[in-house]
């Protein structure tokens, strides 16, 4: 609390006039006396009337006086002991401008787990608030639909697997068989190659020329069958080619499509996908989830940042990296802006904040926190310190102190924008002045209140 100014005590009170009325009894037993002074002093008798008249008017005006002085002024319900006030001076200072806001502890990170495939709850593996490991079960769903699908695909992936191996070995048998015709082929052109080298030449061999013509007839006659084998077996190995990919790319499709169908089936088991502790867990045993139903959150420990619900009014004025500060156990922290959401929602937007020098331990997720975000570079302007004051009053008026009468008086002021600890100053204040800062509670209704000073040595 900033000392109070050395103020003076006032002197003695004022004389105050006092009005004296005459008694109606006692002029009545004058009137009595003698009726020889009311007739000689009949002016005398008119004066007093008057003096009467004069003394009322005046008892009215003190008693007025007096209601006023006691219910406005200096008595003794209005004075304040300087012990129980903070003062702050107005003055020029450096300011910046700031808004207070509500926020959230939330952890660094958070992931959602929901179902893929719907079902009834079989089995609850945790409960809420557990701390579990990646891969550990949540729950357990089961789906006669799908595990129904899952045998049929089988079924028919099988089938298919069958007709594939059966063309194979029709292939292979195809493949085979042309393979032997073409060796007998070969075979039967090599005879008939070797037959004719030996008749030749005529001339020494005396081979009549019409067996030498039979015999070249005949090689290009085995020749001719080979070269119709060879392409039959060329043309059949493309198209039995051809089925068999076709059918190796069906069981491939059938094979993923298992797979697919498998991992759904598998996936009716919910796991934890990261480390951390679970919350949001609701599902009961028996109750029948839609796919995509939210089922659970894992959020990870150790690691927080702080959500904060900003008025819609700021959403053009932040950005990231501005500060802000807040109060945990007794110690100041500073913020950064992370992260702005720019979607609105009841009017208000929603913005990320984490701890610039680290955050304090003992944490919890859920935890509410106060904050001031600045919004601005600092200026200097006229201020005074902020305080309990302005909540009561909303700034419409102060207590401004006046050391030479030991008091603080009542005066109306315009205030602006409000700082973490300043108040911008409008009008109605000058600097140097001092100001109660502190609660108006006990004399807010008074125009000036009496300061009962500290003993100073």
């Amino acid at each position: 609390m900033k000392p109070l100014p050395k103020m003076k005590r006032k002197g003695d009170a004022p004389d105050k006039t006092v009005a004296v009325v005459p008694h109606p009894a006692r002029h009545e037993s004058h009137l009595q006396a003698g009726s020889e002074a009311m007739d000689t002093d009949r002016e005398t008798v008119r004066g007093g009337r008057h003096r009467l008249l004069i003394g009322a008017a005046v008892a009215v005006l003190l008693a007025g006086g007096a209601y006023v002085y006691f219910n406005n002024g200096l008595q003794p319900s209005a004075s304040v002991s300087e012990a129980r006030m903070t003062i702050g001076e107005v003055a020029v200072r450096p300011f910046e401008e700031s808004i207070p806001v509500n926020a959230m502890l939330v952890p660094e990170r958070t992931v959602y787990l929901d179902t893929v495939e719907g079902g009834r709850v079989v089995k609850r593996h945790q409960e809420d608030g557990t701390y579990v490991t990646a891969g550990t079960p949540l729950i357990t769903l089961r789906n006669k639909s799908l595990e129904l699908d899952v045998m049929n695909r089988e079924a028919q992936y099988t089938q298919q697997l069958s007709s594939l191996a059966q063309a194979q070995i029709a292939f292979d048998q195809n493949m085979l068989r042309y393979d032997q015709d073409l060796m007998n082929a070969e075979l039967e052109i090599n005879l008939t190659r070797a037959d004719l080298d030996r008749r030749l030449p005529r001339d020494i061999t005396g081979v009549p020329q019409s067996e030498i013509d039979r015999l070249e007839a005949e090689l290009s006659h085995r020749e001719r069958s080979y070269a119709t084998i060879a392409a039959a077996k060329e043309r059949d190995t493309a198209n039995a080619a051809r089925n068999l990919d076709q059918l190796k790319q069906s069981v491939a499709r059938m094979e993923a499509s298992i797979d697919l169908v498998r991992e759904s089936l598998d996936g009716l088991t919910l796991r934890a996908p990261i480390d951390g502790e679970v919350s949001a867990l609701t599902t009961e045993v028996g109750e029948v989830l839609a796919p995509g139903a939210r089922v659970a959150q894992i959020d990870e420990t150790g690691a927080f940042k702080v959500r904060a619900q900003i008025n819609e009014f700021y959403l053009g004025r932040l950005t990231t990296g501005q500060t802000a500060q807040t109060t945990i156990n007794g110690d100041r922290y500073v913020l950064s802006i992370d992260k702005i959401y720019p979607t609105v929602e009841n009017r208000e937007f929603a913005a990320d904040l984490r701890f610039v020098d680290g955050a304090p331990d003992g944490l919890r997720r859920g935890q509410s926190l106060q904050l001031r975000i600045a919004l601005g570079d600092q200026s200097e302007y006229l201020t005074i310190p902020t305080g309990a004051f302005y909540e009561e009053t909303g700034g419409q008026f102060v207590y401004v102190l006046n050391a030479a009468s030991n008091t603080a008086e009542k005066r109306e002021v315009v205030l602006g924008r409000r700082g973490a600890d300043q108040i911008q100053v409008i009008s109605g204040l000058n600097a140097g002045e001092d100001v109660i800062t502190s609660s108006y509670s006990t004399f807010a209704g008074r125009n000036r209140v009496r300061i009962e000073q500290l003993s100073r040595s």
